[in-house]
């Protein structure tokens, strides 16, 4: 939903850490998702706002991520990316 030119509403995960990617220019964060089905997911951001990001994070938290999803075509292929905005510790 867009609002004032700002959206206001966000996708959102809920899952467990199982692998931290730190990168020059952009790093990840790769999550177990689901219930009885787990399924990964992986989101990714600028590494100078990832470790700010997951100072406090390591492998095996539990973590609350809202993200939003971009897409571009690059040589006649369509690439789907999802980028962090927060990451929170889940309880």
């Amino acid at each position: 939903m867009i609002h004032e030119q700002t959206q206001a509403i966000f996708n959102q995960l809920i899952g467990v850490i199982f692998e931290i990617n730190v990168g020059d220019d952009y790093s990840s964060i790769s999550l177990y998702v689901g219930h009885s089905n787990k399924r990964t997911a992986n989101l990714c951001t600028k590494s100078i706002y990832f470790d700010d990001m997951i100072k406090t994070l390591k492998i095996g938290d539990k973590v609350k991520v809202r993200y939003y999803i971009v897409s571009h075509k690059k040589h006649d292929r369509w690439y789907t990316t999802a980028n962090i905005l927060s990451i929170d510790k889940d309880n």
